[in-house]
Parts: C-alpha cells; sequence; structure tokens
C-alpha cells in the first residue's frame, strides 16, 4: 500500500471512523491538483458522517445524559 492511500485511508477513519470506498480512494489517487487535499478534507468534514462520528465525543464534553440522572432512577 503506497503512502497516498494511507494517508487517504487516515483521513477517513480520522473523521469519520469509517474506511474510505475503494472509488473515493481511486478519484484521490487520480487527482493531481494541488487542491486535492484540501478538497477531500472539506468534503469529509461536511460530510453527515463527521457529525455523526464526533457528536457523541462532544455530547460527553457538554455530559448530556437522556435521563434525569439518579435522582428519578428506579432503583
Amino acid at each position: 500500500m503506497n503512502a497516498v492511500v494511507v494517508l487517504v485511508r487516515r483521513a477517513y477513519f480520522d473523521l469519520l471512523g469509517l474506511p474510505p470506498m475503494p472509488e473515493k480512494v481511486d478519484e484521490f489517487v487520480n487527482d493531481r491538483s494541488p487542491e486535492a487535499w484540501p478538497k477531500l478534507i472539506d468534503t469529509l468534514l461536511a460530510s453527515k458522517q463527521y457529525g455523526e462520528h464526533w457528536a457523541r465525543h462532544w455530547l460527553d464534553v457538554a455530559r448530556y445524559a437522556d435521563s434525569g440522572g439518579y435522582e428519578t432512577d428506579i432503583l
């Protein structure tokens, strides 16, 4: 596996938590423009999966919970 493919896979796993489709990797590898990398990152950041992947972390930071906590839990 060459370094470019590893870079694309790393970006997908880090930002979305999912592996890229082979077509997406090929699309990036075949794009020779200097804007290929920023375009890929912008696409990943704008995707629905990015929000879904990171929502859990932000909800933990905000201390969100679906219950009322220990006050209303039935023992």
